[in-house]
Formats: C-alpha cells, structure tokens, sequence
C-alpha cells in the first residue's frame, strides 16, 4: 500500500518539532553554554519557521480535495468556537484581569485557536479520506 509522501513527510516533521522541543528545553533550563547547542538552537528556530508555514499550505491542499459540504460545516464551527473563546476571554478579562483589555490580541488568540481546533485534523489526512 503506497503512502501519502505529503502525510509522511508532515509527520516525519512534526515528529522533529517534538524532539527539538524536548531539546531545546534541556538546552535552555540547564543553561547549556556551547556552540553545538546554539547551532542546534539555531536550526530548531529556523525548523520552527519552516512549520509554521508548512503547515497552512498543508491545510489548503488538503482542503482542496474536500467536499464544500464539510468545508462549510468545518467553518460554522469555527464561527461558533471564535464567539465562544471570544465571550469566555471577555467575562475572564472583566472577572480576573484589569481594565486593559487587548481587543485585537485576545481575538487573534480566539480565532487561530479555533481555526487550530477546527482544521487541525486535516493536517494528518491522506488522500482518500479526504
């Protein structure tokens, strides 16, 4: 059975995010001092770069072979989970925070975490799910 190269290759990258991360988290709390460790620091960076935009361009192939019927329903949810972040972040702020409520920043932070939520599985899609 042939794989996916686009699936492989997105985990095979996902798979690098999580050992870097592991890494560079050693690097950085046990304050690791070396030129190996910044190369490595470097490359994560630039890995992380990368990933971030790999991973929409990923979403749009993918989105490409789906019905517009899901696509539809997939973006009614992002509707409905960004007024719902988006009213949770607001009464928390008003509760919890001071009066310097950052509309524009608390409303990015809503929408890419319910694009995130909505749109994430697709990443990880092969071709004949789709």
């Amino acid at each position: 059975m042939k794989k996916d190269k686009v699936l492989l290759f997105t985990r095979f990258l996902c798979v690098l995010i999580l050992i870097g991360t592991i890494v560079s988290s050693i690097i950085v709390f046990k304050n690791i001092d070396s030129n190996v460790a910044l190369n490595f620091l470097k490359g994560y960076l630039f890995l992380v770069f990368f990933i971030i935009l790999y991973i929409p361009v990923v979403i749009v192939y993918n989105l490409r072979r789906m019905k517009l019927v899901k696509i539809k329903k997939r973006l009614f949810r992002v509707i409905i989970l960004f007024i719902l972040f988006g009213a949770l972040n607001n009464v928390y702020g008003s509760l919890f925070k001071s009066f310097n409520i950052e509309l524009i920043k608390d409303l990015t932070i809503c929408l890419v975490l319910s694009l995130y939520i909505v749109f994430g599985d697709i990443i990880f899609l092969k071709s004949k799910q789709n």
